[in-house]
């Protein structure tokens, strides 16, 4: 049966339900109530002719027309959600007029039907880097680094996989052909040989003698040994070996095989460039001795001294024997040819099953002709089966339906109905979220079985039990949301963060990081510990620039508890977050501001007007602080109102240098540490501001998670019209806990997640 999450979202938004106003009484309620509104605190400057800005509102005759513009009434709604508009040194509106006006626009621009609700179109966007690496990882058992070849993926909306940046040009086509080879190159490098070669150096060697010279050396009559562990069967021993020439004979040696003698060999080179000797024997067990025995030793004074000397030993086999057993990763593609199938049938189902696996989905016999008749096009100049099948296992590798996630909805028939996504996509889309990677063997067959709906709740929790999902989900996911993966990026100035560089903060940085998202999805924890947790991840080093307790563990990382009294709270406070918000000199409670709400609290203001100067160009004074210059700077209106609600914020976190470090001082002057959000509530530090985000904040902290982790999975922005999709995933959530798994089961079963247009 279908989840229940999904049964109640179907209930919520499918069934009849309170019908929106009409666009005749929206306009009504604009003649009667919004107009007013709109005159008293916007029309002097946006109206009656004004045009401040280039924005004018009165140009409208309704509200369909207002509909045709809704990016222009987007910022108009977010200019007034976030009170950056009337400026502050102008008239205000009331709470309940701006709440209002808000919400006039929601229903005559925003608003969406119960009855209709949109699941957002579909685009087709092929795999990016980190998607190609973990596929072809999972499909053929190798680890590539595409991003050696392929230039790095553009970003929207905060995700490097989002279908609008992620374009396919003819030179990415080669590279991806250039992938493709350099993968089966080293699936192909597993293939077994038909014997194998094992080198054992003169270190190996025990017993008699002694080491001199890079070599074995033996002064008297004796035998060096060497314990092997090889299969049974019919070996080459080769022996390199030189000698020093004494008395009427040369060096006579004995090669052993448990105690008897497989061979023999004299060494009559005069030089210290070994010879090499080949003698065929046979193991007649797994454990067996190999020794050399030097049988006639001679002395005859200090320059008249014969010696052996054994430099390396090497062992061709097993000859004769049956062959040894497929690797792994070969063993992925390749079966063991029946006695019954003919070459033919063999290439075709072979690149059957490859090509299914590749694709994510059922192919058929016909679809997969062509690269049959590719792959007898190269028998007659093969050596063998496998590397037949290999020009055709490249152009596999290259099609669209490889290199393209969701491709099969683009053939849909353009009706513009909304129906569930089939299981086999859906299928797809899971795995991709959660693994960033194709989908595994029961997945796949579950949804080919058209049953993976039913089972949606197990599967998400099999597939988030696994360790490797875990890690690639807090690599992806959260290290792109929260923008930590640019640590590795920035660039801490070196004379002023000497110490950055020296003791490896960076990687200090990024490992605490990994480990604390890692440990909110093995722990199930609730994601409002990224705000507001006391404990983190450190080795000796990190706790120590922390002002923590060491943990005693040396370099190792490990779970450290934060005191109640700390400076620290969450992800706001660790090194990785405050030094990607800093610039390379000093800090930057503009960019940690900016930070918070765009990430914590998905509140962002508008870009910076056009030609606004810098704030080095507005110096307060010689030695003036940074909140002193952004006092100047805010001076200007046009920066006033969306600085307001940046520097607020990011002057908490100005005890915090560059790179994280504690500071109680700019030198001599003390440091102000107090802010206010836009929405009035003041703090006096970055743990009261963690705190008052939990108390106060907490619906826009949810809120932000439901759009970063839909955005995430859909590879699209949210819009307006998922509104009632986010509140329901936010609803779910809470019920599960905020934790990671709440979420993801939430936004699994949501109308966008499980539904397209045609």
């Amino acid at each position: 049966m279908r989840s229940p999450l999904l049964l109640c979202l179907g209930a919520a938004l499918l069934l009849p339900a309170k019908a929106a106003p009409t666009d005749e009484a929206l306009n009504a309620q604009f003649a009667d109530e919004i107009e007013d509104i709109m005159i008293d605190y916007c029309f002097d400057c946006h109206g009656d002719g004004i045009a401040k800005g280039d924005v004018t509102l009165d140009q409208y005759e309704d509200v369909a027309a207002m509909r045709a513009d809704r990016s222009f009434w987007k910022s108009v709604r977010h200019h007034l959600h976030q009170q950056i508009m009337p400026p502050r040194d102008e008239l205000q509106p009331t709470a309940e007029e701006r709440e209002t006006l808000i919400r006039w626009i929601d229903d005559s621009v925003f608003s969406v039907d119960p009855n209709n609700p949109e699941p957002g179109r579909i685009t087709a966007r092929r795999l990016n880097i980190s998607e190609y690496r973990y596929t072809i990882k999972d499909l053929l058992g190798v680890d590539i680094s595409p991003e050696d070849i392929l230039p790095p993926d553009d970003s929207g909306y905060g995700f490097d996989q989002n279908g609008d940046v992620l374009s396919l040009s003819p030179s990415h086509l080669e590279k991806f052909h250039k992938l493709a080879v350099l993968s089966l190159e080293k699936t192909y490098e597993d293939e077994p040989p038909t014997f194998q070669t094992h080198t054992f150096s003169h270190k190996r060697f025990r017993g008699a003698g002694d080491t001199v010279a890079g070599a074995r050396r033996l002064l008297s009559a004796g035998t060096t040994q060497l314990q092997l562990d090889l299969p049974t069967g019919r070996y080459d021993f080769e022996v390199y070996a030189f000698a020093d020439q004494a008395g009427d004979e040369t060096p006579q040696v004995d090669l052993l095989i448990d105690g008897e003698v497989a061979g023999s060999f004299e060494i009559k080179s005069k030089s210290q460039r070994p010879q090499s000797f080949v003698i065929p024997g046979e193991l007649s067990r797994t454990g067996a001795t190999l020794g050399l025995r030097f049988n006639n030793d001679y002395f005859g004074g200090p320059e008249d001294d014969r010696n052996v000397y054994f430099k390396r030993l090497v062992i061709y086999g097993p000859f004769g024997g049956p062959p040894p057993e497929p690797t792994k990763n070969f063993s992925r593609i390749f079966k063991e040819q029946r006695a019954d199938q003919s070459d033919t049938n063999y290439i075709s189902d072979t690149l059957q099953a490859f090509a299914r696996r590749a694709f994510r989905r059922p192919v058929t016999k016909d679809e997969v002709q062509k690269y049959v008749r590719l792959a007898e096009s190269a028998l007659p100049i093969s050596p063998n089966l496998p590397a037949a099948m290999r020009p055709a296992l490249e152009a596999i590798l290259i099609s669209p339906h490889f290199l393209f996630r969701e491709l099969d909805l683009l053939s849909a028939s353009g009706s513009g109905e909304r129906e569930l996504i089939p299981e086999l996509v859906l299928a797809s889309r899971i795995s991709y979220f959660l693994t960033g990677s194709q989908p595994d063997d029961e997945l796949l067959a579950l949804a080919e079985k058209g049953e993976l709906r039913q089972n949606l709740d197990a599967q998400i929790e099999r597939i988030l039990a696994e360790e490797e999902t875990s890690i690639r989900f807090a690599d992806t996911f959260f290290h792109q949301w929260l923008q930590t993966r640019n640590i590795k990026v920035v660039h801490p100035d070196k004379r002023r963060f000497r110490h950055y560089h020296k003791t490896g903060l960076e990687g200090r940085f990024a490992w605490e990081t990994t480990l604390f998202y890692r440990s909110l999805i093995w722990n199930d924890r609730p994601l409002t510990d990224l705000v507001n947790a006391r404990y983190t991840f450190a080795d000796d080093r990190l706790a120590e620039f922390y002002g923590l307790p060491k943990p005693g563990t040396g370099r190792e990382f490990v779970k450290v508890e934060i005191p109640e009294d700390s400076n620290r709270r969450g992800v706001l406070t660790q090194g990785s977050v405050l030094t990607i918000t800093s610039n390379p000199d000093r800090t930057s409670p503009v960019k940690r501001g900016l930070w918070v709400l765009e990430n914590i609290l998905d509140t962002p203001p508008p870009p910076a007007p056009p030609n606004v100067p810098s704030l080095e160009t507005k110096q307060a004074h010689a030695d003036a602080t940074i909140r002193e210059q952004l006092d100047l700077h805010r001076e200007d209106p046009s920066c006033a109102s969306c600085h307001e609600l940046m520097d607020g914020i990011g002057f908490a976190f100005e005890s915090f240098t560059g790179i994280g470090e504690w500071r109680d001082s700019y030198g001599e002057k003390p440091i102000d540490t107090s802010g206010a959000f836009a929405s009035g509530e003041a703090f006096n530090s970055a743990v009261e501001l963690s705190d008052l985000i939990i108390e106060t904040h907490l619906d826009e902290f949810k809120h932000c998670v439901a759009v970063k982790m839909l955005t995430f999975a859909l590879g699209r922005g949210t819009d307006y019209y998922d509104a009632p999709a986010l509140e329901e995933i936010v609803k779910a959530a809470d019920e599960g806990g905020l934790t990671t798994k709440a979420y993801v089961k939430a936004v699994i079963n949501s109308l966008p997640f499980q539904y397209y247009r045609k």
